[in-house]
Formats: C-alpha cells, structure tokens, sequence
C-alpha cells in the first residue's frame, strides 16, 4: 500500500491556519470554513509544544474562530482544565435582523465571554465535520482529547455526526489515535440561527508504561467477542475454518485462470494473459483465452507478518517470544531501512508457529491458496509471493543509479543496468502463464515532481540536462536562439554551446512544467521499452498512479501512454466519481485498480486507527463496500479487474518505519481479510465470495446481453467445483 500515516500517534489534535507557527496540537471540534477566503467558522482545541517537544495542558485553549468575508477573529476560552470532567460545548450563530448578530458560547451551561460579542458572519455551506487531524498539527502530547457526537441545527433541520470511541480506556485510544468523525451534509444558514453541539472529555497520558499488547498482538485493555485469549483457541480456529472452506469450495466454470468456460465466446490461447475490447467493454483473456474480471488479494502469504518496531519500547508488548532457537525467526531488522539498526517483532508469525507447529510456512502458504480460491478471488496482487496455483502480479524495483529520486532516461549506462536488473528478476519467468503482468515501482515514486526536475537541471554531467535543454531549444522555441536566451537568461550562439551553460540557469516559470513532462514521458517509455524488449508475453501496468496525488494531470496520459493496462491505485468511499470517470473516458485501453480498501475501525474498540480516505465500521459493512466497489467496476468499460490491500491486518503498535517511545510508528489499519492471529474475518470475507462470484456475469449481462443460455443478470451464483489446476 502506498498510505503511510504521521507518526505521531499519541497527541492532541486539531485546526486551521491563524497560529500555525505555535499551535502544534489541535483538536477541530467543529469545522465548516474556507480559511483562505474568509469565511465560514470553526471550533477547536489549541496547545503549544514546548520545549520538551510535548503539549502539556497548562498550554491547552479552546478557541471559537469566526470569519466575515473580509477577516478572521479569533476567541480563546482557557478555564483550569480538569482530568475526567465531561465539558458540553454550545455554539450559536444568530444572524442579522430583528437581533444583532452575535455568537453565543456556551460550556457547561454557562456563558463565556467572546472576545467579538458582535458583528458580520458569513457562512460557508460546505459539508460540515468534526475530530478533524491535521497532520501539521499533532505533536506528541502528555493528554488526549476525546470528543463526543456532534449535532447541528437550523431552520433547514439537523444533522448528528457521530464519533467513535466514547468511553474506551485511554490504552485502548492510545493505540487508536484521535476518534475521528465523517463529513455530514448541513447548510450553513444565513435566515435562521445556527447551534452547534459537541462534548469532549480530557484524559492523561501519564500511564505510558503500561503494555498495552498481548502475546497475539492484540489490544490487552480491548474487550470483544472472539478475542483469542489462549493457544486452544488458535487449534480450535484451524479445525473451524477447515469446516468452513469444506463448506464454501472454489467456484465451478473457470478455467484454470480464472477465465470463464461458458461465457458464449472466447479466443485462441496464447498461453498468457492478454486483453481485447468487445462491443466497447475491455476484458482480460486468460492464458486459455476465456473472459474474466480479474479479483485479487495484495500481500498474501505474508508469511513474515506485518512485523513492529520494539526497540525503545519493549514495555508496551507482553509475551514477546526469545530470539533464540526456532522463534528467533519472529525478529528482523527493519524492513524499511532506517538507520538506528532497530529490532523488530512479527507476532503474525509467533502465532503461526502456536497454530500450525514446524511446518508453519508450508501449511500456511497452502491455507492462503485455499482461502483466496474459496473466497472466489481469481488470485493474488501486488506485494504478493507465488502461492501455487494462483496468478500474482508482482512490483519489481531496481538498483540503477537515479537523479533526484529517478533515472536518467537518456544516460546508456542507466538503461543498461535497468535492463540487467529487470532481466534478473523475470528471466526465469518468461514463459509462466500464472503471471497476471509486471509492474514497476509504486505510486508517487513514478511522479517526476517539479522540485525534482529543478535538481536535474543543475547536473551538469548528466545526459538528462543535455536533453531537457535541447528539447528546450528545439521543441519549445523551436529551434529560435533568441527566445530560448531570453528563457534561460544565456548567450548561447549555437546548439553546440548547450553543454555549457551554467549549472545555475533555470528556464522561465512557464517553461519548467512542460520540461517536467518531457522528462517524465522519457523515463516511463524507457521503463517500458525495457519490459516489452526482454519479455514480449506478459502485460506491463506501469507503476500504480493515484488519481490526483500528482504534479499535473498529465502525469494520467503520461502513465496510460508507457504501458499495456494503466494500473492505478484507488482509496475512495465511492468508485465511479465524475472526476475518476473523466479520466477513464480520456484512456484507449484497460485499466486495473491496483490496491483499494475499506478497513474498519471497529468503534476504535480493538485499537486500530480510522483510515480517513475510506473505511468501515466493522467486518460486515466492509464486506458490503466491497461488493458495492467491484460490482460498480464491472459496469465501467476501461476496468478489467480490481486487487483489495490487504491479506492481512497490519499491527497494532504500527509498521514503521521509525522507532522510539512513542505507542504507534507507521500505519496500523485493519486492512486485512484475516487477523493477527491467522482469523479469517468471515463477515467479510463471504460478502467478498458473493460479489467475486458473480461479478463476471454481472460484466458479461453487459457486454453480451443474449442469448438468455447463461442468465447473466449479475445475481448468478456458480455451483461447487474442483480447485483449479496447478500450473
């Protein structure tokens, strides 16, 4: 996955931009603004980092910030906080009429003097939300602040947002981070008065030696149902799974692919994935040449487990296995690299031992091809090692030397040793039907940026500064001396004098995005040729672009140009977008989403964090996103299938990288279709067997309404068959 979270877990949060330079933790109680044009309102709580690096409570203020169209002001509420105390906030906006228009503020029922008793308001409808994190704005802290529920009125009617997390043990928060609330439609008035309505309640932090992971990896102060509490229940969920694949088999009518058999139609084998457009809808062609949408899982078998920073903070786990003898595989350095030489801990691992014995690794990677087959995914995806008899669609990388972060297109010495990695590392495969396709680095590392390209343009030995100049030159002025002088501020006479020019100069501002783009294009049909000269069998999905996380968008046709199936990568609530549509429509080829998830956050009661981009509360309604998701992608014409991050839950205390005293480094959501203790989450998972099953048939009503033999109205479930063969 390519989300990685701010490490600061255990603050205080919160908002907008008027003391940014001071206010280091924040907490928005309330937001419905446009702070750069002035208008709108927000409510949050405030605290400076001192020089400890920490915010302390003395420091904590609750400000109410108004905005009339012109400016800004600014209230700041400091009583002597308390520990514990539930604090009932009131906010009311009174407009102009038959009242001065004020703004009311109301704690605990009394009310507090504002520093603006009176005076213009304009509101900003715009969705209104609360428990807002602003990553510029949490740092460590000796508190924490939990909001309750936020509701809203006007003469239009009300809205509730609810937060979750109420009443948990701070431990449990801990680990959770800040409860975090979604965005709710509410109109923001100008005819009537407007009241706002939250709580929050402070609590200490000042327990921080208290572990708070068990043996299993699981949250120590977090009850739930099914919670494992001891080995037994490990053997006992082995026998019970086992019941339950017995149960659900593999679905009948596909190829060994994952191609459909009885589709009406098919093509010549290649003996490789392939793709073709049938009466205007894409399709991937299995190595037996039957249709399929492609379903896969990213990251399985993970037999290392998402493994957890320790050093620095050995106190907050229980149970940790010895370093010695057979558990000593459960320990690693980082996997990041990071310098420090940190230790880290895998308990998705120690559970697989307590479970499966010796052969742990063997019995799981063939559990892993039995529960992707039954849960009716067609196979594996990114970040994935080969589970037999499964397709996967690896991410390859490379040691060739980079400037700025990225290759030199134009240098012979870098395509030559870019050649020799990628060849290394498929060569035994040319000719392996099980690979979907190849893919190359992952997400913004494709995104020439143009701080980037500024860097490249002060080498003055690199072939690429050659380039970029003598594209200026002859692209952009066409070939005009004058104009390109004027450009870079030079004197050059001829083309010949290029080489020359000081490392210093830099073209006008116009000129730097068009060159950006030129130089983004080279590297990725580079990258491409590459791929397509040293295996001409397998598909190329470029390196995973996210819609909108880049320099231009541009960068969209730059990738869909250098490759076979434009990969890319999804994290929404909602698929089919007006924005994600216009982009698709703009393709002539198929497109694969390469991650995308709806975590669920469980209340914040296990301890996992809420993943803002998109998420779920618990297992049931994260089955029911995903259906929702895959089955919206069957109808768009470009998709041809959709791969879901990840196999497993990532840890409680965090992924890294980093390391310290801090509870929580890198990501920690519940990603996974199976838990830290090896658990299928069957909630979800046989919501996502439902929807694999029949979401090619949902395609093929599509693309082949008739003849009727089929019945593929999207609600056809395949009956029982053999698990597919191994290649």
């Amino acid at each position: 996955m390519g989300r990685v979270r701010q490490l600061a877990k255990i603050v205080m949060l919160a908002g907008m931009a008027h003391a940014a330079a001071l206010a280091d933790c924040r907490l928005i109680l309330a937001d419905q603004s446009d702070w750069g044009n002035n208008r709108g309102f927000y409510l949050d709580l405030e605290a400076t980092t001192a020089a400890d690096g920490h915010c302390h409570l003395d420091a904590l203020k609750m400000f109410t910030s108004v905005a009339d169209g012109s400016s800004w002001r600014y209230s700041p509420y400091q009583p002597a906080w308390q520990y514990g105390h539930l604090y009932h906030v009131k906010l009311t906006f009174v407009p102009a009429g038959t009242t001065p228009s004020h703004v009311e503020l109301m704690v605990d029922g009394q009310s507090i003097s504002l520093a603006y008793p009176s005076g213009g308001f304009m509101p900003f409808d715009t969705p209104l939300s609360a428990g807002v994190v602003p990553s510029w704005a949490a740092s460590p802290s000796d508190f924490m602040a939990v909001q309750g529920d936020l509701a809203a009125t006007n003469p239009d009617g009300s809205v509730t947002i609810p937060i979750p997390g109420t009443g948990l043990p701070v431990e449990v928060l801990r680990l959770a981070g800040h409860p975090v609330g979604s965005a709710a439609s509410f109109h923001a008035s100008t005819a009537g008065v407007m009241v706002f309505e939250t709580s929050f309640t402070l609590k200490s932090l000042a327990t921080s030696s208290v572990a708070l992971i068990d043996k299993y990896g699981q949250s120590i102060q977090s009850p739930w149902i099914g919670k494992v509490a001891s080995d037994t229940n490990l053997k006992s969920d082995d026998i019970n799974e086992q019941a339950w694949l017995a149960a659900h088999p593999p679905p009948t009518g596909l190829d060994a692919w994952g191609g459909v058999r009885d589709a009406g139609w098919s093509l010549t084998g290649t003996g490789f994935y392939t793709t073709t457009q049938r009466n205007g809808y894409w399709w991937l062609i299995s190595p037996d040449g039957n249709p399929l949408f492609y379903t896969g899982v990213c990251t399985a078998p993970n037999l290392g487990g998402d493994s957890t920073p320790v050093t620095s903070r050995p106190g907050l786990f229980e149970g940790l296995e010895a370093n010695s003898g057979s558990t000593s595989v459960l320990w690693g350095g980082s996997p990041w690299g990071e310098s420090g030489n940190p230790s880290y801990y895998s308990h998705p691992t120690a559970n697989l031992q307590r479970k499966y014995g010796t052969a742990w690794a063997q019995l799981e990677t063939e559990r892993t091809a039995q529960r992707v087959q039954s849960w009716g995914f067609t196979g594996l995806g990114k970040w994935s090692s080969p589970v037999a008899p499964l397709p996967i669609l690896p991410v390859l990388g490379t040691s060739a030397p980079t400037l700025a972060g990225h290759m030199d297109p134009f240098n012979a010495n870098t395509q030559s040793q870019f050649a020799n990695d990628i060849s290394s590392q498929i060569r035994g495969r040319l000719t392996d039907p099980s690979i979907l396709g190849w893919s190359f680095q992952n997400e913004i590392q494709g995104i020439v940026l143009l701080d980037e390209l500024k860097q490249i343009l002060t080498l003055v030995n690199a072939p690429a500064r050659l380039a970029l100049l003598q594209y200026s030159l002859n692209t952009i002025h066409a070939g005009k001396l004058a104009e390109f002088n004027a450009s870079w501020g030079t004197t050059i006479g001829s083309a010949s004098d290029l080489a020359g020019i000081s490392s210093g100069k830099q073209p006008a501002a116009s000129e730097l995005e068009p060159l950006r783009r030129y130089y983004e294009n080279a590297l990725h049909h580079m990258i491409y040729q590459t791929f397509k000269q040293i295996d001409k069998n397998h598909l190329y999905f470029s390196y995973w672009i996210v819609p909108g996380w880049w320099a231009d968008p541009e960068d969209w046709q730059i990738a869909a140009a250098n490759c076979d199936v434009l990969g890319f990568d999804r994290y929404a609530f909602s698929l089919l977008t007006p924005d994600l549509l216009a982009l698709l429509n703009d393709l002539d080829k198929p497109a694969l989403i390469g991650e995308f998830a709806f975590p669920p956050h469980y209340n914040l009661e296990r301890g996992f964090a809420v993943y803002n981009s998109a998420n779920a509360v618990d297992d049931a309604s994260a089955g029911d996103a995903y259906a929702k998701f895959i089955l919206g992608a069957a109808t768009e014409p470009h998709l041809i299938g959709t791969l879901w991050f990840e196999y497993r839950d990532e840890p409680l205390t965090g992924r890294g990288p980093g390391f310290g005293s801090l509870d929580v480094y890198g990501e920690d959501y519940a990603f996974g279709l199976i838990d830290v203790t090896d658990r299928p989450k069957y909630e979800l998972v046989k919501r996502m067997r439902d929807a694999n099953l029949i979401v090619a048939p949902k395609r093929l009503s599509l693309t082949d309404p008739l003849p009727a033999r089929l019945g593929h109205t999207g609600s056809y479930t395949p009956p029982r068959s053999p698990v597919r063969r191994t290649p």
